[in-house]
């Protein structure tokens, strides 16, 4: 064994620890930031990069102001139950600035009780589906929207369901229809397809749409090709609300994916960092809702497996190799982020929050009819960015 000696005013500890792995990886075992050190050996600094000695005595002197040995003892009291099928740790601040936190376990119907009473909480509170009222749920099929709508299915009680699901042959999975029918059919709920061909006549394509997604992929715009995906998902499922007569879509957006998404634009457009649209989004005669906003990935698939049984219809994820950057990793590091601060999807999502502004100028794109604020469309060809997109790669006309 190897050991960490950690002096500072405050803080006086020794830790045993294993040879033969880094300082970093070493450091972040035992809830040390590596930033927040200076490690000697043998009285020479060493990188956090070396590799731990047998039998080495490793001096850790904190450079930052703050007690790390309590909050290392406070993260130890939050190891939870190893029995517990699901831990659920939050952390909390007080008015008076202190921290504490708190640690919850479940089992299997605990579980699916917390994700029902938190979706229930996120709709009443931020009044996100009316009573007595009809929402479209956007059904792709996967895990994240088929949990959402066994959940609704359980906590809404004078709020009719009905589903969309959009026809996705470019998806790594095609089995998102058939599960999304499936789905409805067991739970007795309406179920609307839009096909290649409505997604062809909304867009005007040239070609077959079923390489909308892979041409897009291959070309200058692949950086972008999620924004399209969800550009065509939003826009097909605001022509179902329109033919139907409804003013609600709800979305399956759980907080493992929208707390990367607000921290980036807080990065990339600060000024839009005060109104993401979650929990409610209010776009002309529609409104967005994220009813399991404040819920992770993680809980929605346990849920999904305690609920309904069996592995639910996913899309493998990109090997980095072929989609490196900023869009995965930022998911990676919010989950990090998560995980060292659990509960701070509450602080990020409600600061990010604001009441809908009414009377906002919205238009209709010229070439696929998806409505944007006035802002968002260009002012000479009143086209939206993704047509504008579509255009240039000769794919509409």
């Amino acid at each position: 064994m190897a050991k960490l000696l950690i002096e500072s005013a405050v803080t006086s500890e020794v830790l045993e620890v294993d040879p033969g792995r880094t300082l970093f990886r070493t450091l972040l075992d035992q809830q040390i930031p590596p930033e927040s050190v200076v490690v000697r050996r043998e009285s020479e600094v060493v990188s956090d990069a070396h590799v731990v000695e047998a039998d080495g005595a490793y001096e850790v002197m904190p450079v930052e102001p703050y007690d790390l040995g309590q909050i290392r003892k406070m993260y130890a009291q939050w190891q939870g139950n190893a029995s517990d099928r699901y831990t659920k740790r939050h952390l909390e601040f007080e008015a008076d600035g202190s921290v504490s936190g708190t640690v919850e376990g479940f089992d299997a119907a605990g579980l699916e009780s917390y994700v029902e009473r938190t979706i229930d909480e996120t709709i009443s509170q931020y009044d996100l589906l009316a009573s007595d009222s009809t929402v479209l749920l956007g059904l792709s099929g996967e895990l994240d929207s088929v949990a959402l709508l066994y959940a609704l299915e359980q906590v809404l009680d004078d709020t009719r369901i009905v589903t969309a699901t959009i026809e996705e042959p470019w998806a790594v999975t095609e089995s998102g229809l058939e599960a999304a029918v499936t789905h409805t059919g067991k739970l007795d709920i309406q179920h609307h397809t839009v096909t290649l061909n409505q997604i062809r006549e909304r867009y005007g394509f040239d070609g077959n749409p079923r390489n909308l997604i892979p041409e897009i992929r291959e070309s200058e715009y692949g950086f972008l090709y999620e924004d399209v995906l969800a550009h065509v998902h939003r826009n097909m499922l605001e022509q179902v609300a329109e033919e139907h007569g409804l003013d609600r879509i709800a979305m399956g957006s759980h907080a493992s994916e929208l707390v990367p998404n607000i921290l980036l634009t807080r990065i990339l457009n600060p000024e839009e960092a005060s109104h993401s649209g979650v929990p409610r989004h209010v776009l002309g005669d529609i409104q967005y809702v994220h009813p399991a906003c404040y819920v992770t990935k993680r809980e929605l698939y346990l849920y999904y497996l305690s609920k309904v049984g069996g592995e639910p219809t996913s899309t493998a994820p990109d090997t980095w190799e072929d989609a490196p950057g900023l869009d995965k990793f930022r998911q990676y590091v919010a989950d990090m982020l998560r995980s060292y601060w659990p509960g701070i999807e509450y602080w990020i999502i409600d600061s990010a929050w604001s009441e809908p502004e009414t009377g906002v100028e919205t238009v209709a794109c010229s070439n696929c009819g998806k409505l944007k604020e006035a802002s968002h469309v260009d002012s000479a060809s009143k086209m939206c960015d993704v047509c504008h997109i579509l255009f240039d790669l000769g794919m509409a006309s």
